[in-house]
């Protein structure tokens, strides 16, 4: 038997993909450069959230708040996940095998993938080719879900309009990688998940589980060791 602590992430990952979704639509990185550099400009684009479709690919604990912060924002969500089901938050939903349909509709792209076999560089030339050239593609989930030399190329092209990646292949990000000087990539160090929040969150599902580890019935987050999460 084996278990593990999902489901305390959501939280500070959907407001850390939020914050960036603002930061892009609202031109806020641009007008930061800009103070750095004393210059009062018109902004390029201001856009809004409202309206918008977000492909939440990945329905798990951290895809089901994601899509709740969405929700609230004004947002139509459409999610990716293994098996269809009914959902909350979510107004349309497509199983993996329909991932390019999903794709095709989004402005903006959320990964929140576990990584398998099946799911190992899953977001490649092919899979940005799907998205409009407006697209903005985030991924919070693991490096190797997506292939950064394809993404280099996509934004280099401008076969989509921007990026946001929290995980790398390798970590720490070398200094060498061209990811660093592409245009429109917003990269964080990993840090999406953190929070002061995060000791208490996590206790509370060990005390559980603890608890009621003699019977082993009803124990939260039990692996599924064939899928690999």
């Amino acid at each position: 038997l084996l278990t593990n602590s999902r489901g305390f992430h959501g939280i500070p990952m959907a407001e850390h993909i939020l914050g960036t979704m603002l930061s892009f639509s609202r031109c806020l990185i641009e007008a930061w450069e800009n103070q750095k550099a004393h210059q009062w400009k018109k902004l390029t684009a201001p856009d809004e959230l409202y309206g918008k479709t977000a492909a939440v690919v990945g329905l798990g604990s951290i895809g089901r708040e994601v899509a709740k912060h969405l929700k609230n924002v004004g947002m139509r969500v459409v999610a990716v996940k293994r098996k269809k089901t009914t959902e909350p938050f979510v107004d349309e939903l497509f199983d993996t095998e329909h991932l390019g349909e999903a794709l095709y509709k989004a402005d903006y792209v959320i990964v929140a993938l576990p990584l398998t076999p099946q799911t190992h560089q899953l977001f490649d030339r092919r899979a940005f080719n799907m998205m409009k050239e407006t697209a903005f593609f985030i991924n919070v989930s693991r490096g190797d879900v997506v292939n950064e030399d394809d993404l280099v190329d996509a934004l280099s092209s401008k076969r989509i309009r921007g990026a946001s990646l929290d995980v790398f292949a390798e970590e720490p990000l070398p200094e060498d990688s061209p990811l660093w000087d592409v245009e429109n990539l917003y990269i964080t160090p990993h840090h999406s998940s953190i929070s002061p929040m995060y000791l208490d969150r996590s206790l509370k599902i060990f005390r559980n589980n603890l608890q009621i580890f003699p019977q082993r019935i009803g124990m939260l987050n039990v692996v599924d060791k064939m899928r690999g999460y």
